[in-house]
């Protein structure tokens, strides 16, 4: 968040504690609503529900799960295909040979595409 969101002018102990006032009136309840959402405490809303039936509504933390995954993959290790030199070398033909074909068939799609415009369908 921006300084001069909160506190436009000279940080004084007036200003300081009227940015503080404001940010407890406007910005914590949705940054608490969110952080609840992130510990899945979220409300889970009911239906019509059916006298005697056990609430079987279950409250799955999905915020954190997200959050989790994309630190994981923003600060893990980069993953690594652990090939060998030979492993590679052996394979190079297939992966160069279903690279050609995949272009041809890109090439006749297109070629096909451009004469359905030249005809106008």
């Amino acid at each position: 968040m921006k300084q001069d969101m909160i506190c436009p002018g000279p940080l004084m102990e007036d200003a300081l504690s009227e940015a503080v006032a404001e940010f407890f009136r406007n910005i914590r309840p949705g940054r608490e609503r969110l952080f609840d959402y992130y510990r899945g405490e979220q409300p889970v809303p009911k239906g019509p529900s059916i006298r005697g039936r056990p609430n079987s509504l279950l409250w799955v933390p999905f915020p954190r799960y997200i959050t989790e995954i994309h630190t994981g993959y923003f600060l893990g290790f980069p993953p690594t295909p652990l090939l060998s030199r030979q492993t590679l070398l052996e394979n190079l033909p297939l992966i160069s040979d279903a690279e050609s074909e995949l272009r041809q068939k890109v090439k006749e799609a297109a070629e096909g595409w451009n004469a359905a415009l030249k005809q106008g369908i």
